[in-house]
């Protein structure tokens, strides 16, 4: 039984570990000389890294990831696409 529990816990730690580091990002995508960018709620631009072919410009989404240091600004890593809130209103 303590086996049990020891490995409960276990895998309890890991999915913590692997999801505390995932960060999720809601606003409009554009499209820019440089790729792809994310206006978010609170008004910041994130470029995107590692969008899948899902990510569009004037679409909003919700997106999962890990916000990273860039020398060029705020960069975001998208891991997927969590929600896809149809197009960007004007």
């Amino acid at each position: 039984m303590g086996v049990g529990v020891g490995v409960g816990v276990g895998v309890g730690v890991a999915i913590y570990f692997i999801h505390r580091g995932h960060t999720s990002l809601t606003g409009c995508v554009q499209q820019t000389d440089n790729g792809l960018s994310l206006t978010a709620k609170d008004g910041n631009i994130y470029s995107l890294v590692n969008a899948p072919n899902e990510v569009k410009a004037r679409e909003r989404l919700s997106l999962r990831g890990h916000k990273i240091k860039s020398p060029s600004g705020r960069t975001f890593r998208v891991d997927h696409v969590s929600r896809d809130y149809g197009a960007c209103s004007p």
